[in-house]
């Protein structure tokens, strides 16, 4: 089987749809579904290669969790969304309203 997420989304829609016979409650009924020049993965990478890079990859998600513990950073970003929001509302307050863009045309 090839590329699988659009192949699911056309497989739920063309059921939904009733195309082709499919039905999602009968899995017989997919069996020839994006069979032509089926392809099949064959991991080549050594074990132990496999398993460093495992390693890795769990030591870089262990150092992204310890991203945002620090109080102290969570307390700077929230006033400085605090500060953005002040901001945007004096843009806000100071755009002038259509009557008051008429009345000084006028």
């Amino acid at each position: 089987m090839r590329e699988s997420t659009a192949l699911g989304s056309a497989l739920l829609a063309g059921s939904a749809c009733g195309l082709f016979g499919w039905d999602l409650s009968k899995p017989e009924t997919l069996k020839e579904v994006n069979t032509e020049e089926a392809m099949y993965f064959e991991p080549v990478l050594p074990e132990i290669q496999r398993l460093k890079q495992i390693v890795g990859w769990k030591k870089a998600v262990e150092r992204a969790r310890a991203w945002h513990t620090n109080e102290e950073e969570d307390e700077n970003e929230a006033e400085w969304e605090r500060q953005l929001e002040e901001e945007e509302a004096k843009r806000v307050e100071n755009l002038a309203s259509p009557r008051e863009v008429n009345a000084k045309s006028a």
